[in-house]
């Protein structure tokens, strides 16, 4: 008998398949049966507006299959060379996300870490507004860092807004994220500002990557934050098409309408150093 060994990515996404795409009998935002056809049609528009319905927990189900792959890939891309060679030369790292959800940038990052022959510890704080995604975050960071020898994985799920969790930091981050988040705010002003407090919490020479949506009018309005903040660098920038990269049932892709490959957008940032 053969015994096929499938990559941590793969055998995490036949988690997520196995745990997740039997979705609720009852819809908890209408209150009526449905089936899921119906989910999948109520969830067949984008989840970045003001009616996304993330307490529905058949919507959140429905993210994961069908996006969660995808945006794992992107994230990656972002995590650039150098950024690697300075985060990855240390044992512990310290970790945030901004608006994280279900866990999407730590798992990115443990995927990326696995390569490496030394030992890490990952301290990573999920700053998430929306509680009901805690649960889901648990299970799936800790699935994938079930599958991988070389990563302990201590997580925090802090569910508030960016200026609440920067005043509960006493040691800062090597590096955080920003995912999908800057293309819901309307004014750069507001972005700005939310680049200010983020680099307020990194260490000297830490790092910020920002991953979002390609289109110009948000890549616009992001730059522009950008440009006018103080303590951070541009050190990358570029748009990209990224494939999931994993297999799935074929039953499980017809019927979520599952994303095999998305566009995106990104930034990494380095917080100045004493030098520069």
């Amino acid at each position: 008998m053969v015994t096929i060994n499938f990559p941590p990515m793969q055998a995490f996404m036949d988690h997520v398949f196995d745990t997740y795409s039997e979705l609720d009998p009852l819809c908890n935002s209408r209150g009526v049966k449905v089936d899921t056809d119906d989910c999948v049609d109520c969830c067949k528009d984008s989840y970045y507006g003001s009616d996304t319905q993330y307490k529905c927990n058949n919507s959140k189900k429905i993210y994961l299959i069908r996006n969660l792959a995808t945006q794992i890939k992107q994230i990656e891309p972002a995590l650039s060379q150098s950024l690697r060679e300075d985060i990855c030369g240390q044992n512990d790292i310290r970790v945030m996300s901004l608006g994280g959800g279900p866990g999407t940038e730590a798992i990115a990052l443990m995927d990326i870490l696995r390569d490496y022959a030394n030992d890490f510890t990952l301290c990573f704080d999920n700053v998430e507004s929306e509680y009901s995604w805690k649960t889901m975050y648990g299970d799936l960071t800790q699935n994938f860092a079930s599958r991988i020898s070389n990563v302990t994985l201590q997580t925090r799920f802090s569910s508030s807004d960016i200026e609440t969790h920067a005043k509960t930091v006493t040691v800062p981050y090597d590096l955080a994220f920003v995912s999908w988040l800057f293309s819901l705010i309307k004014t750069s002003q507001e972005i700005l500002s939310i680049l200010n407090v983020l680099e307020s919490l990194l260490r000297e020479d830490g790092y910020l990557v920002i991953a979002d949506r390609f289109e110009d009018k948000v890549v616009t309005r992001i730059s522009s934050a950008i440009e006018n903040a103080d303590g951070l660098i541009l050190k990358e920038n570029d748009r990209q098409i990224q494939w999931c990269g994993v297999m799935f049932p074929d039953d499980v892709r017809d019927k979520f309408k599952v994303r095999l490959k998305a566009d995106s957008a990104y930034w990494v940032l380095q917080k100045y150093s004493p030098e520069f």
